[in-house]
């Protein structure tokens, strides 16, 4: 209940989905990215405003910085100091919705040959029962039974309470594994492209693009096991495979565009940045402040809208207004 109740406040109004499921779902996506769109530009044209209205060098005769006053001065100065995450924050949220297909790759690499035949019953000739008797008689009581095809040849794969693992071959004549050479993965990989020399690293640590978030944060229910191999094609989308060896199976794929929507979507918006994701509470108190920034910023610029909207407009004067004397200043001003 709790869950549901955060997600009405936060992703129900952070995503307009109010918009969806009616007349308007086939326009959501466009209404989303092109309110994104108008937002980043104004928030642009903020910071440029606030630094020309700040004087740096000589204050104003009041002594201050800012020509504001009250609510005014608070947002001017929020403004100056929270206004560059703010502006990233809302860029990024379009970066997230792929505008325009940016980040989308025309020739996705061919997946199928990494499994080598199709995904048949008949691959799999040992029934389940005996399967987790043998798994069981291993050591292993297995919750959860996996089929899996790695280049060709089929796996039962186990997986206990704790969500520890191994494979048994489907055939039934081999004994349990604990995970899959990387000669046989790199087997596996090359079936992919045949053609092409393969580039392969193993990571035994978490780099800028493979990484683990909180179970209770975006993204961090996707399991992200250590060690991988990463095996780098040279196909058009430049794209990269991570592969579990515990299981054989495809734990990330990364093309080109994804690596740049790592940098314009993932790091700017959620700071997914290894010195922080590795140093909590440092992650999260960095996002408390930040967040409790573009919440001043919002609130006083929605209060501020909100006084000019409602402010009755001069009847106009029967004659001109006389010229202002060269001493008097505009009340905006100290």
């Amino acid at each position: 209940v709790s869950e549901r109740s955060w997600n009405w406040l936060g992703a129900w109004l952070h995503w307009l989905y109010p918009l969806r499921g009616g007349t308007l779902d086939r326009w959501w996506g466009d209404i989303v990215i092109y309110l994104s769109l108008a937002a980043t530009l104004m928030t642009l044209l903020g910071i440029v405003v606030g630094l020309l209205r700040w004087r740096f060098a000589k204050p104003y005769r009041s002594g201050a910085r800012s020509p504001y006053r009250g609510l005014a001065r608070w947002h001017h100065i929020g403004g100056l100091a929270f206004g560059a995450l703010v502006l990233t924050w809302i860029f990024s949220g379009l970066m997230s919705m792929n505008p325009w297909r940016l980040f989308t790759t025309p020739t996705p690499l061919d997946m199928a040959a990494y499994q080598g035949a199709e995904l048949r019953a008949e691959a799999f000739p040992l029934p389940a029962q005996q399967a987790i008797a043998r798994l069981r008689e291993a050591g292993l009581n297995a919750r959860e039974l996996h089929w899996r095809l790695v280049g060709g040849r089929a796996y039962m794969q186990g997986v206990d309470a704790s969500g520890a693992t191994a494979l048994l071959p489907a055939d039934g004549d081999g004994t349990l594994l604990h995970g899959l050479t990387d000669a046989e993965l790199l087997r596996a990989a090359q079936a992919i492209r045949p053609q092409e020399r393969l580039q392969v690293e193993r990571l035994n640590a978490y780099d800028f693009y493979y990484y683990a978030r909180a179970e209770h944060s975006m993204l961090g229910h996707l399991e992200r096991p250590l060690p991988v191999l990463r095996v780098r094609f040279d196909d058009p989308a430049q794209t990269w495979l991570h592969l579990d060896p515990r299981t054989g199976s495809v734990v990330g794929r990364l093309d080109a565009g994804q690596r740049t929507s790592r940098w314009l979507f993932a790091l700017l918006h959620s700071w997914d940045w290894l010195p922080l994701l590795q140093n909590r509470p440092l992650w999260d108190g960095w996002m408390w402040l930040a967040s409790l920034g573009g919440l001043l910023i919002c609130l006083s610029g929605t209060l501020l809208g909100w006084r000019r909207l409602r402010r009755r407009p001069r009847p106009s004067p029967s004659r001109a207004r006389p010229a202002r004397s060269a001493g008097r200043r505009d009340t905006l001003y100290p």
